[in-house]
């Protein structure tokens, strides 16, 4: 996979993922689960 093609689809992939975060409440909560769950457990 060359680079622009590499670069276009973390770009898209990013915008999906935003785009579902701000729409989809419940998959919003799930992630902000996840996140808080990793946080805490590899803080020190």
């Amino acid at each position: 996979m060359k680079t622009k093609n590499y670069l276009m689809f973390c770009a898209g992939l990013s915008v999906v993922l935003v785009v579902s975060l701000l729409y989809v409440p419940s998959l919003s909560d799930t992630v902000e689960q996840y996140m808080l769950f990793f946080l805490s457990t590899n803080a020190r």
